[in-house]
């Protein structure tokens, strides 16, 4: 009996990793993609400021987006019946792009780089 256990665990198992593998990654693997800074070099620091709060949201948005369909697209390949949520991994690397060169603008420019709030940007 012991050895039916074992082996339907290792065939669980390597059925779990072989539906893992076709599902969209975790947003911590998702590797930003290199954007350009010539686009914000002509930014003062208060309009770097909200672009970088801008692309900060939309970086959290398309982040759970993210979470959602990695964990989604496992629960659909394990049998579950779940509308797939789209894997947002192309923009989410695109938006973490920005933010490194957004920050790397700000840097150069030496521009204050805090979580600044809406209300002080529109002043």
């Amino acid at each position: 009996m012991p050895a039916i256990r074992f082996r339907t665990f290792v065939i669980l198992a390597a059925a779990c990793t072989l539906c893992r593998c076709a599902s969209p990654p975790l947003p911590e693997d998702v590797q930003p993609v290199p954007i350009s800074t010539e686009a914000y070099l002509g930014m003062s620091c208060q309009q770097l400021a909200l672009e970088a709060l801008n692309t900060g949201d939309r970086l959290q948005r398309l982040t759970e987006q993210q979470r959602n369909a990695y964990y989604r697209d496992g629960l659909v390949n394990m049998g579950h019946d779940y509308e797939t949520v789209p894997d947002r991994a192309g923009s989410l690397a695109r938006a973490k792009g920005e933010m490194i060169a957004i920050g790397s603008v700000q840097h150069t420019k030496g521009c204050p780089t805090g979580q600044p709030s809406n209300q002080a940007l529109k002043q």
